[in-house]
């Protein structure tokens, strides 16, 4: 069995999510991923393996983007994470040999074209990793210290977990009081809708 993690501050952080509407751990993943977008926006954009790591996930996905569009004095960041995107995608469809002016049978084509391959990502979305090593961290964090009564106390008060995490929390659960003080106030909450 692995070592409790110590009370830190994403401890504390946790414990002061539980009193915010909705669910805490999506509370926190929306923080974390913000912080880092502000971050790679703010200082990290010229760094040449940042560059490489979004030229190969070509940029951010539809939620990120979103995200980016809202951090403030940002847009020559945001430029130039996706001018390198956009050049690596020219080149690629300015290499594709096309075969015939028709594109009848354009579908069936589709999935094993050389050049759609080369027009898919490399990698996943940077802030979606960001995003899930944080969902991860927060559900095992909840886990490892609901038996503190500090935590159990802010999450019996809370608004519980959504649906998805609350999934995760159970599949993580290593123990049947864990799991009961995971699952009986989400239980009441329920009840109570």
């Amino acid at each position: 069995m692995a070592p409790k993690p110590g009370k830190h501050t994403p401890y504390f952080e946790l414990v002061d999510a539980q009193s915010m509407a909705g669910c805490p751990i999506c509370r926190l993943v929306y923080k974390a991923t913000d912080r880092y977008l502000d971050a790679l926006l703010y200082e990290a954009v010229l760094d040449p393996t940042v560059r490489a790591k979004l030229k190969d996930a070509h940029g951010f996905c539809e939620e990120h983007v979103e995200m980016l569009q809202r951090q403030p004095g940002r847009a020559l960041g945001v430029a130039l994470i996706y001018r390198d995107t956009l050049k690596e995608l020219l080149q690629t469809l300015g290499g594709a040999r096309v075969r015939s002016r028709r594109l009848l049978s354009w579908g069936a084509r589709r999935a094993s074209s050389p050049t759609a391959e080369r027009l898919s990502a490399a990698r996943p979305c940077p802030a979606c990793e960001i995003a899930a090593t944080t969902e991860r961290d927060y559900v095992s964090l909840l886990l490892a210290h609901l038996s503190d009564d500090a935590l159990y106390a802010a999450y019996v008060a809370g608004e519980g977990l959504c649906l998805p995490h609350l999934v995760a929390a159970v599949r993580g659960a290593r123990d049947a009081d864990t799991l009961r003080r995971l699952v009986e106030p989400q239980t009441a909450r329920y009840e109570h809708m």
